[in-house]
């Protein structure tokens, strides 16, 4: 929550903060929000009345300037009035006794400014952008009214350049967002488009629509994780890693965005980037669309990886519908809004039917000759880096001399064991080397002792539980030609989201005015290979687990903004937001990890 008083004559915006994320469950979302929204409005005033201020983010603008006669004297008294074009929505100031004007509070829209005093002509300047915590300074010259009394000057050739804040501010804009292509559904992936920002590695093609964070991006050589993403103001960085977003900024849902890489002011709370989204808002006519994205491995050429590996096309597809609707609020039966400029809303939602692949993974499993107690297959088999999976080990030759075995490229000089897994040290199998390194070659004696074996092993020496453990593992059903892996699986992910945002504005009075946006994400994940698995991700686990994962998540989030304009020169704002991220990931059939079910007998 913030709470902001702003002054004509003073530079400084002071405000409170105390913003709330949290991980947990959410039965009913929308019976929580209506409960939200009455705490809202108590906690707001009374951080109003009784909190102490301190310093704090906001994604309103503000314009100021001062107001000139042609020879350069100041003009006090003067009418300024900026008009939101969409919903005719005002604001009003007056200027000072030095001629200066302030307006606090302003949402990021496209606005109309005109400057009027008596015997002088109006000046007004149209289609001026106000991006999101915009400061901007735009001075006013009047001449002398003749018989035309307005001068019109448009704004749609010169944008405006923020000469308040020495941030490094760079903004993409509504004609940006829907022109740009993307690979899925999320503004993130535009930051790639931006100068000082590099991808970290994280594999964006291979992603969907939710699954780049802004964590895949380095700003000016800084950490990932160090990134901010806020939607109308409110953080939505997942708190839990920093790295996901809470609310994804969807393509066809935001206005527009800013992203500050430099120089920007210490309220913003973080030091690589901070990148402002705005929800988009209602006007004073109705307006909507529908629309349906799709992306089908039927229109595209097989993937490199699977090339590689003789393994044919994945049918991976990508189905986003959806729809957009705004315009004034009306009631039936009444008075309410018949202007069209008392109320506005929009309210937007997208159903994202997905089915990713990510790609061939690779990997080494136990064969069936090693489930029978047979490691012969080590001699001539490699891992990754081209060293022998029989485990290289410090040794002594029969001289009792400490040395290297099968280790850094010099010759295997002794015997490497395969050892028992039941008796430690006991060995199953003995390498013995015939030919230098690398190669590792020789004669594969076995020493396993079947007769000797308890009633919870088995001849093969392994326990009752290895021979379990081993069997969930998949048989081989690849051969590399470089003898590094068995392996290879290429698993389809269904990973759907819907997402839902609407956003209510009320111009209650000339002079106060507030917003409120419900936004929702839910998720329902499918991971064959365990949850954030698999290599290509950067994780451990390439092999199926018994069970896959299931992730039925959500994030949500509500946001309540109030602004009064108290005098030309005095306007207070304030901001409550809260958060909410549940992840309950969980095994979609957990009876198969059940001791029963996998046939374990021992306590």
């Amino acid at each position: 929550m913030y709470y902001r008083v702003g002054k004509s004559t003073e530079e400084k915006t002071q405000m409170t903060t105390a913003n709330v994320s949290a991980r947990r469950a959410v039965p009913n979302w929308c019976a929580r929000f209506k409960g939200w929204a009455v705490v809202a409005t108590l906690l707001t005033a009374l951080v109003a009345a009784f909190v102490p201020s301190s310093f704090a983010q906001v994604s309103t603008a503000r314009i100021d300037g001062f107001v000139h006669d042609q020879s350069g004297a100041v003009i006090p008294g003067a009418t300024v009035t900026l008009k939101d074009e969409a919903s005719g929505l005002q604001l009003h100031a007056v200027t000072d006794a030095s001629g200066f004007y302030d307006l606090e509070g302003i949402q990021p829209k496209t606005y109309t400014l005109t400057v009027a005093m008596k015997a002088f002509k109006t000046s007004v300047q149209e289609h001026l952008t106000i991006h999101a915590d915009d400061r901007l300074s735009i001075p006013v010259t009047l001449t002398v009214a003749t018989q035309v009394e307005e001068v019109q000057v448009s704004a749609a050739v010169a944008p405006l350049v923020t000469s308040d804040t020495g941030a490094k501010t760079d903004v993409i804009g509504a004609t940006q967002i829907e022109n740009l292509s993307t690979i899925g559904r999320s503004a993130v992936e535009l930051l790639a488009l931006l100068p000082g920002v590099v991808n970290s590695g994280f594999n964006i093609l291979g992603g969907t629509s939710f699954g780049v964070g802004p964590d895949a991006f380095n700003v000016n050589g800084l950490r990932g994780d160090m990134n901010d993403v806020r939607l109308d103001s409110a953080h939505m960085i997942d708190p839990g890693c920093n790295c996901g977003n809470i609310i994804e900024p969807n393509m066809d849902m935001i206005q527009e965005f800013s992203v500050k890489t430099s120089n920007f002011e210490a309220d913003q709370g973080r030091s690589a980037m901070v990148m402002d989204t705005v929800l988009k808002s209602g006007g004073s006519t109705v307006h909507g669309e529908a629309y349906w994205y799709v992306r089908n491995a039927y229109f595209n050429a097989n993937d490199w990886s699977n090339n590689h590996a003789g393994i044919p096309r994945p049918g991976s597809k990508f189905n986003y519908p959806g729809f957009n609707i705004g315009g004034p609020v009306r009631l039936p039966h009444s008075d309410f809004n018949k202007n069209n400029d008392k109320m506005f809303f929009w309210f937007g939602a997208e159903l994202q039917r997905q089915v990713a692949d990510p790609g061939t993974e690779l990997a080494v499993v136990p064969s069936q000759r090693m489930r029978n107690g047979d490691f012969s297959e080590l001699l001539t088999t490699t891992d990754a880096t081209g060293s022998p999976l029989c485990t290289p080990r410090m040794g002594n030759d029969k001289n009792g001399n400490s040395m290297i075995v099968g280790y850094d490229g010099r010759a295997l000089s002794m015997p490497c064991e395969v050892q028992d897994p039941n008796t430690w040290g006991t060995p199953l199998g003995i390498i013995t080397p015939t030919t230098a390194a690398p190669y590792y070659s020789g004669t594969y004696t076995s020493v396993l002792h079947s007769n000797t074996a308890t009633a919870s092993s088995n001849p093969n020496g392994f326990t009752q539980a290895g021979n379990i453990l081993l069997n969930e593992f998949p048989l081989p059903n690849y051969v590399d030609p470089n003898g590094q892996y068995n392996y290879a699986g290429r698993p389809l992910y269904p990973l759907n989201r819907n997402e839902e945002a609407i956003k209510i504005d009320y111009n209650l009075r000339e002079n106060l005015r507030a917003y409120v946006h419900l936004a929702r994400n839910a998720d329902h994940q499918f991971y064959p290979f365990g949850i954030w698995s698999g290599e290509n991700s950067g994780w451990t686990s390439n092999v199926p687990e018994p069970s896959p994962t299931l992730g039925i998540n959500s994030g949500e989030s509500l946001v309540l903004n109030v602004v009064q304009v108290i005098n030309p020169t005095l306007t207070n704002e304030v901001q409550f937001n809260t958060q909410a991220l549940w992840l309950p990931n969980s095994y979609a059939n957990p009876k198969k990890l059940q001791k029963s079910a996998l046939g374990l007998t021992f306590p």
